[in-house]
């Protein structure tokens, strides 16, 4: 995979950030960046092969949400790669 992602776009954002080993949901992207999309980036992301993990949860008010994350052992996998 030679997957690069110019500075600043969502995707690089995105992956910057999983690439610290924190989890990434819906609302935390829209403050962190504006971002209405994160499913539609991250489905781009893991067509690209990058291995992002994601699981539905739910929220205290009853709605449902996926999560997205990056096991440890694929942000390894990641920096050798991107």
């Amino acid at each position: 995979m030679t997957t690069k992602y110019t500075q600043g776009t969502y995707k690089a954002l995105i992956l910057e950030h999983l690439m610290t080993g924190e989890p990434l949901e819906p609302m935390k992207a829209l403050k962190l960046w504006h971002c209405f999309s994160l499913a539609q980036r991250i489905s781009e992301m893991k067509q690209d092969g990058i291995p992002i993990h994601s699981k539905m949860v739910t929220a205290p008010s009853g709605k449902r949400h996926a999560v997205y994350w990056l096991d440890q052992e694929h942000i390894t996998w990641a920096k050798h790669r991107l």
